[in-house]
């Protein structure tokens, strides 16, 4: 994929995060007898490598905001439009920006990010821990505001899911 990803494996599971291309999980798949099975739509079967594969950290809303307006806290805010949605904005700045590796094992990878822009009117910093476990791949995030006043927000995480009919997904969130 690049050769700025990083492998996290059991030997079942394999993932390749991708921290420059906005902390995207670029591939998850199960290994068994000699073949791999994608969970997530592979970066390969994207026409010129398009933004739907894998699965991203959407911080700091992960829902569209029409027009990218909007009130908070007796304020009006306008987001700029984004170059695919436009003139609404959706999925946060996070997906868009490089993430650092703070921690990284052979089972488990933290990153962060700091965004401070004209995207989104407030400081943050953003938190992603990717787990590979005997069975399981877990995926927490957290987001912290970097300045003074209170500010909305929300967390997400948008995998893009290689279906079949013979796959069921499974999955729990919780909320901190």
């Amino acid at each position: 994929m690049s050769g700025n990803s990083i492998v996290l494996g059991t030997h079942v599971l394999e993932a390749e995060i991708l921290p420059a291309q906005g902390g995207r999980i670029g591939c998850f798949r199960v290994l068994e007898d000699g073949d791999a099975t994608e969970i997530f739509t592979p970066y390969a079967m994207q026409p010129q490598g398009g933004p739907a594969y894998g699965a991203f950290p959407m911080i700091p809303y992960s829902h569209r905001i029409r027009q990218g307006a909007f009130a908070f806290a007796g304020h009006r805010y306008t987001l700029p439009a984004d170059s695919t949605n436009h003139p609404h904005v959706m999925h946060g700045v996070c997906r868009d920006i490089p993430w650092q590796v703070v921690a990284l094992s052979k089972g488990s990878l933290h990153l962060r990010t700091h965004y401070e822009g004209h995207r989104w009117p407030w400081r943050i910093r953003a938190d992603q821990y990717v787990e590979l476990m005997a069975n399981r791949l877990t995926v927490t995030l957290s987001l912290t505001n970097l300045g003074t006043l209170p500010m909305p927000a929300g967390l997400g995480f948008h995998p893009y899911f290689s279906a079949t009919e013979a796959r069921y997904v499974a999955f729990s969130a919780d909320v901190q």
